[in-house]
């Protein structure tokens, strides 16, 4: 099983930066804002690097295999995760988590088979746990007529602790965790 890494792109004006040159014979290619990245483990830094280059601005690493396994170099090759992001600016969900979705535009970026369509609220759902949030978090809310505005599933947490605050659009945060590593970096950043 290998890795694809979408090629090269022209972006249109006011889209993504440029990051290379197609001639007028080649079909316009567009750059993707997130990759979903399912590959083995020790490949993933080279996925995110490569995806990086071609102007991608966020990812999604689904599977396990990191710091869930208690080996230190799967702890270290999280940590490296976890640098890359902070070092080039890419956010990073994961790895080990189900997606992300961004119900008020109906984007499902999530290996989850659940969805809701049309549950649109000021609530964002964080959650360690991505079986959770997509699986008894969405079926109570969905039950009980609560709508969502974001649902992230947070996994190991290579990144993204000290961002799930700034988040705009949400009125409220809904967590499920198994322990905070930044609790300062999680509090909700005020509205503007």
């Amino acid at each position: 099983m290998g890795a694809k890494v979408l090629p090269e792109c022209d972006a249109p004006a006011g889209g993504p930066r440029r990051l290379g040159s197609t001639s007028a014979s080649k079909r316009q290619r567009t750059c993707h804002d997130v990759v979903g990245i399912v590959v083995p483990y020790d490949q993933v830094l080279d996925v995110l690097q490569e995806s990086h280059r071609k102007g991608t601005g966020s990812a999604i690493v689904i599977l396990a295999g990191f710091a869930e396994c208690g080996v230190d170099d799967r702890r270290d090759l999280q940590g490296e995760l976890g640098a890359f992001a902070r070092a080039s600016g890419m956010r990073i969900s994961g790895p080990n988590c189900l997606g992300l979705a961004n119900v008020k535009h109906d984007i499902w970026a999530t290996s989850s088979s659940r969805g809701a369509s049309g549950l649109t609220g000021p609530i964002g759902l964080v959650c360690q746990s991505g079986a959770t949030a997509f699986g008894p978090f969405l079926v109570r809310a969905v039950e009980n007529g609560i709508g969502f505005s974001y649902i992230i599933s947070t996994g190991n947490e290579a990144d993204l602790t000290d961002k799930i605050g700034k988040i705009i659009g949400c009125t409220a945060f809904m967590g499920g965790i198994d322990g905070v590593v930044n609790a300062a970096g999680i509090v909700m950043a005020p509205s503007t």
